[in-house]
């Protein structure tokens, strides 16, 4: 079972949330975001972020994983949201059962966000990394995990970094997208690492 805060004044989310994660999470409703709100997880109402966009900054003390939810939000807003520590957007108008599948990937520490704007994801956080000295992704042990890669690993860890999804990268090594998916598995088990937005700081900051 998964504590969840949700802050969110919008009927139909506190509904779509009530009736969907209550069977098998804690949920907790809230109008106002207090120092002694503390939970697994913060679901934050994209309007409540409109409204008061320092709620980015402050949703991390009261939660490892926060999740936006919204109704049509700005692309560029999710990815700037994403940049700032955010989990992830869910979109409210998906199938509400993909939001336990949603909470249950930022829970294992994956994002959740629509495919199509990973690559953007990826080279806005490479861009971020470079211009911040204070982040570094690589730790003692990296040099030695990324000699363990095999050179088709590589290949697949490098075009991950220039933002390519899975059909690119299948299309330009000449093989599966299923295989390309059994090469991401191995590099993150290598890497000890969760997904490809992490794989591709850590091989931008490598070189």
């Amino acid at each position: 079972m998964v504590n969840i805060l949700l802050y969110s004044s919008n009927p139909q989310i506190s509904g779509m949330c009530k009736s969907h994660l209550t069977e098998i999470h804690s949920l907790e409703i809230i109008a106002t975001l207090e120092p002694q709100h503390h939970a697994d997880i913060l679901l934050l109402d994209a309007c409540a972020i409109d409204r008061t966009p320092e709620l980015l900054s402050i949703a991390p003390s009261h939660a490892p994983h926060y999740l936006i939810i919204g109704h049509r939000w700005p692309e560029q807003k999710q990815i700037q949201a994403l940049l700032h520590g955010a989990s992830g957007y869910f979109e409210q108008t998906q199938p509400p059962e993909l939001l336990i599948k949603a909470i249950s990937s930022i829970q294992s520490g994956e994002i959740w966000i629509h495919r199509k704007l990973v690559p953007q994801v990826i080279q806005s956080m490479i861009a971020k990394a470079k211009h911040d000295t204070n982040t570094h992704t690589l730790s003692p042990d990296t040099p030695i995990a990324l000699s363990s890669l095999s050179k088709r690993e590589i290949d697949v860890a490098t075009r991950i970094a220039t933002g390519q999804n899975n059909k690119q990268i299948a299309q330009n090594l000449n093989i599966s997208e299923r295989t390309v998916k059994a090469h991401l598995t191995s590099i993150f088990k290598k890497l000890n690492i969760s997904d490809r937005l992490h794989l591709a700081l850590l091989m931008n900051e490598s070189h």
